[in-house]
C-alpha cells in the first residue's frame, strides 16, 4: 500500500478513536450533572455508550485491518451525515467534529451553520416542537474519502 493512504488511513482511524473517547467523555459529564433518572434513561445511556464505542472500534479496526476498517469507519460517517427532529422524533450523532448547515422549518425557515464536537441525542415520543433537517459535511466529505480509499485498497 502506498505511504499516502497509509497515512490518510491512520488520520482517519485516529480521528474516529478521538471522537469515540471524546463522546464517551463527554457523556459521563453530562450523566454525571442528570439529576432524576428514569427506567428510559438506562437505554438511552447504553445506546449513546455504543455509538462512541463503535466509533473507537472503527478506528482500531482501520489500524489493524484496512478493508475491514473501512468498512466500519463508512458505517460510522454515514450515521454522522443526517441531523432530523420532526415532531416527537429527533436524531444527531456526531464523533469528532460537526461542521453542518440545518434548516429549522419552524416557525419559519432559518438557515444555520452548525459547528460542534461529539454529541448524541436521541428524541422518542416527547414533543420537540422542532421541525429540523441538517448535514454534517465534514461527515458526508468523509464518506466520499473512505469510498475512495475502499477503491484504491
Amino acid at each position: 500500500m502506498k505511504k499516502n493512504l497509509i497515512n490518510i488511513i491512520r488520520g482517519l482511524a485516529l480521528y474516529q478513536i478521538f471522537g469515540g473517547i471524546l463522546g464517551i467523555g463527554l457523556a459521563i459529564r453530562i450523566i454525571q450533572q442528570l439529576q432524576h433518572l428514569n427506567a428510559l434513561s438506562y437505554p438511552l445511556i447504553f445506546l449513546t455508550a455504543a455509538f462512541y464505542v463503535f466509533s473507537i472500534v472503527a478506528g482500531a479496526v482501520l489500524l489493524q485491518h484496512p478493508k475491514r476498517g473501512l468498512t466500519l469507519s463508512l458505517v460510522n460517517q454515514a450515521l454522522q451525515v443526517l441531523s432530523i427532529a420532526v415532531s416527537s422524533f429527533a436524531y444527531n450523532y456526531v464523533a469528532g467534529f460537526k461542521l453542518g448547515l440545518g434548516i429549522d422549518f419552524v416557525p419559519a425557515w432559518q438557515f444555520n451553520l452548525n459547528l460542534s464536537l461529539s454529541s448524541f441525542q436521541l428524541i422518542l415520543n416527547e414533543a420537540t416542537g422542532r421541525v429540523f433537517i441538517g448535514i454534517n459535511f465534514l461527515a458526508l466529505v468523509l464518506v466520499y474519502v473512505i469510498e475512495r480509499l475502499r477503491e484504491e485498497i
